[in-house]
């Protein structure tokens, strides 16, 4: 997100998933370790975050905010990683 990468995600997608993540905040239910976190605090993630983006928020939250291609890579490893 702070690198200069071809596919770096844009200000108006970032700010649309942080609102999401937001939102969805309260509904999740005790079994998680961790509530969600804000993706500013990134690089303070522990695996518990990243493995709760990856495998539960982060298929709801992106759904309809990034380009299909992206939709559709990230779905791929999720699915990879859910296996």
């Amino acid at each position: 997100m702070s690198e200069p990468f071809k596919n770096k995600l844009q200000a108006k997608s970032f700010r649309a998933i942080l609102e999401k993540l937001g939102r969805i905040s309260g509904f999740v239910p005790y079994e998680f370790s961790r509530k969600p976190g804000s993706l500013k605090d990134i690089c303070k993630f522990k695996a518990t975050e990243f493995r709760q983006f990856l495998l539960h928020t982060g298929p709801v939250v992106k759904k309809n905010i990034l380009p299909a291609k992206q939709i559709e890579n990230f779905l791929l490893l999720h699915c990879a990683v859910l296996i």
